[in-house]
């Protein structure tokens, strides 16, 4: 709740400063709506239960399965059509997936516990997607972002508050909440640029890009978590196999971007 709350505050001051807010009429802002329900609202859930059952690296992992879904759904929703080097870049990610997922003793999890990042991947493909369509039909992308993380904050406030109230709030202490107020500010500036870039491409150039976030998450893991979170060879290889997937399939469809 307070990430959406600063990411919403940051993306209105955003708009006011620099936007028309008769931008806010369009029609298709109601596609944005609905995406924000999708991602941040429900994709956070089972982001965040991912990464307590699994591990941050292992989560984010999974989670850069999106580029293959959002493929898929592009070709169905958006007409886009990829090519060999999509495929290839498919098998990897999934191949990734498999070889997270092998049994291992240095694995801490179930693996029914894959089933939350990987809900999350599918989540984000069909957020991406939606946004393209959105923004094909117009609207400014920071106007898609704020109208979809606000929709996202009034959803989760209506099911988060009349069960919890602000009890669970303040029992954070100050320094939790700015912590992820900070991660508000961030997100921010990560739906800023994502926004804009599909406004821009394809999906099936700017999701793949997007989602190759596992790669620093494998270098500041053990800085910022240490041993919580050891990284390993198996996840090492399995998040090398989804970042190579993800370039394939950005590789792929590069030329057709820039044209």
């Amino acid at each position: 709740m307070v990430d959406l709350f600063f990411n919403g505050v940051c993306l209105w001051l955003f708009l006011f400063t620099f936007h028309d807010l008769s931008e806010l009429q369009a029609g298709a802002n109601l596609i944005f709506a609905v995406s924000g329900l999708v991602v941040p609202g429900l994709f956070r859930l089972v982001a965040f239960k991912g990464i307590e059952r699994l591990g941050a690296s292992a989560a984010t992992a999974v989670l850069n399965s999106a580029p293959l879904f959002a493929v898929l759904l592009a070709m169905v929703l958006l007409d886009e059509e990829p090519g060999p080097a999509n495929l290839l870049g498919a098998v990897a990610v999934v191949g990734g997936l498999v070889f997270l997922s092998w049994k291992g003793e240095s694995r801490s999890w179930r693996p029914r516990d894959l089933f939350f990042p990987a809900s999350g991947a599918l989540l984000a493909a069909l957020r991406d997607n939606m946004v393209r369509f959105g923004l094909l039909a117009g609207p400014a992308p920071m106007v898609g972002a704020t109208i979809t993380v606000s929709a996202s904050f009034l959803i989760m406030s209506a099911v988060y508050f009349p069960t919890h109230g602000l009890t669970r709030l303040r029992s954070c202490g100050w320094w939790t909440i700015g912590c992820f107020a900070l991660i508000g500010f961030v997100h921010f500036v990560a739906y800023f640029l994502m926004f804009t870039a599909l406004g821009m491409a394809e999906v099936a150039v700017v999701s793949p890009l997007v989602h190759c976030f596992s790669l620093f998450t494998l270098g500041l893991s053990p800085l910022i978590l240490g041993d919580s979170d050891p990284i390993t060879r198996r996840k090492v290889m399995a998040t090398s196999m989804v970042v190579l997937g993800v370039l394939l399939i950005a590789w792929s469809r590069w030329p057709y971007a820039v044209s």
